[in-house]
């Protein structure tokens, strides 16, 4: 139970580490599935007037993209980014690997190495990316304010 004392301006930063392994589990399925889409459907292009576009690809970046950020902004530590991270790059990888029939999905194409690279490069910059957050103000000790030393022996 994350408790808030009566002194301090906001919630307190960190979370109980049970609050944490579903978070890690939930961002490492999301990953994996996030992956696996996206391995399959990035070959996907559409030609309009003569120019091919890869929205299979575009999409499946994008989709990368919003995971990972939304795990950074929604859950305080990076473990649960990090584990969306190796779900999605997991995925990725697994994928690379001939199937049983001989079958690749992320064959030599310029495509595919996009794939291939840019959600680790995501990944690593929504990992590494610092938290912001608006500076405490404390409140200053004050005789007979609630909160304050004497109050809190």
């Amino acid at each position: 139970m994350v408790t808030t004392p009566a002194y301090a301006a906001g919630p307190a930063e960190t979370e109980p580490k049970t609050s944490r392994i579903p978070s890690m589990v939930l961002g490492f399925l999301l990953g994996a599935l996030v992956g696996a889409i996206g391995t399959v459907a990035h070959p996907n292009t559409l030609s309009i007037a003569g120019v091919e576009i890869p929205y299979g690809l575009l999409l499946g970046l994008l989709a990368s993209l919003a995971l990972m950020m939304g795990m950074r902004l929604l859950y305080p530590g990076r473990g649960s980014v990090i584990a969306t991270g190796i779900g999605l790059v997991g995925m990725i990888a697994l994928f690379t690997l001939p199937g049983p029939g001989g079958a690749v999905l992320i064959d030599q194409s310029l495509y595919s190495l996009v794939w291939t690279l840019g959600p680790v490069l995501i990944a690593t910059i929504v990992i590494a990316w610092p938290r912001f957050t608006a500076p405490v103000r404390r409140i200053p000790e004050q005789p007979g304010v609630p909160g304050n030393a004497e109050h809190r022996a």
